[in-house]
């Protein structure tokens, strides 16, 4: 494991969570990627412990991450991943585009947003400067 952990440049999860891949990436596995590795996970969080990782991004034991997957929907502000400079989130949509409710869905959104928006209304998901800033 760790020759080939060690080998990676980057470790991409795809894998179901089940009790066998809880937390299957924890301190040990994260450690013994090379720092320039990124970890990338479209997958589930909870496959990553998630003190470990939110370690290895604060001491830099890694470049990088990226995560379409959280620990907590929705993600406090106060969650520390937030603020985590060498961390790439998204909101774990990367696969909608092929349901065949998506159009419609993000169609039927735009539409009620923008009769919001001209009637000077509260839009939908909208995300505040302090939450897309963390706080």
């Amino acid at each position: 494991m760790e020759e080939f952990l060690g080998g990676l440049d980057y470790l991409i999860l795809g894998m179901a969570l089940t009790p066998a891949t809880s937390g299957l990436i924890g301190e040990k596995e994260l450690r013994m990627l090379k720092p320039s590795a990124v970890l990338i996970n479209p997958t589930r969080a909870s496959i990553i412990e998630e003190q470990a990782f939110i370690r290895c991004l604060q001491e830099r034991w890694i470049r990088g991450a990226s995560l379409d997957v959280h620990y907590a929907y929705p993600l406090p502000p106060e969650h520390p991943l937030w603020s985590i400079p060498n961390l790439i989130m998204t909101p774990h949509i990367s696969g909608s585009v092929a349901s065949p409710n998506f159009l419609d869905r993000i169609y039927d959104i735009f539409t009620q947003n923008l009769e919001r928006f001209v009637a000077q209304r509260p839009l939908l998901n909208e995300l505040s400067t302090e939450q897309l800033q963390g706080r």
